[in-house]
Parts: C-alpha cells; sequence; structure tokens
C-alpha cells in the first residue's frame, strides 16, 4: 500500500506513487485529472485550462475552477508538474517537470 499524503485538511488524501505505471493508472482513473494533466503547456494558468474545458464563449461555474484547482495540486503532490509562482494566491502559472514530460509521452 502506498504512502499517502493529506491534501485540503483530513478530508482528501492523495497516494504517494512511485512506479510509471501506477502513476499512468492513476492519472487514467480521474477524467479531471487526466484533462488537466494532458492540457499542461509552458506556462498554464488554471483559468485557461477551465476556458479549454468549457470553451471560451460559455459560462465559467465555479465548481469547474475547484475541481481543477484539486487536479491541479494532486498532480503537483505526484511529482508531475510545478507552480513557477508558489506564493502568489491568484495567478499561479504550473509546468510540467521532466518526469511529467515523460509520462505524458507515454499516454
Amino acid at each position: 500500500m502506498p504512502k499517502k499524503k493529506k491534501l485540503y485538511g483530513k478530508s482528501r488524501t492523495v497516494p504517494i506513487l512511485k512506479s510509471s505505471l501506477q502513476l499512468i493508472s492513476w492519472i487514467m482513473r480521474g477524467k479531471m485529472r487526466k484533462f488537466v494533466f494532458q492540457n499542461i503547456e509552458d506556462k498554464t494558468m488554471p483559468s485557461d485550462i477551465v476556458e479549454r474545458l468549457v470553451g471560451t464563449n460559455k459560462r465559467k461555474p465555479q465548481s469547474h475552477y475547484v475541481q481543477v484547482s484539486r487536479a491541479l495540486a494532486e498532480l503537483e503532490i505526484q511529482g508531475l508538474l510545478k507552480c513557477l509562482n508558489p506564493k502568489e494566491k491568484t495567478g499561479r502559472f504550473y509546468q510540467l517537470t521532466i518526469k511529467g514530460k515523460e509520462l505524458l509521452k507515454m499516454l
């Protein structure tokens, strides 16, 4: 059983996975995780991902921002992406790590 890291207090835990096969399986099990992981580019903001999710001319529900932010946090715990400006409260930029880029090629 892999170790788990707490996310958002006690209510949510994320398993710390080591092998590439485990990580791919974990990403594929989450629809939002998979979408977010595949749509991270060089410097991507969460609002950019939400825009790709719902389209440019449609209303963007708050729940999409919450789901994208949670998926980003989970992927960051796994070491697949990193926040380029973690001290900022809003307007954070995310980028894939080397490990994340290698895994994206395998998907």
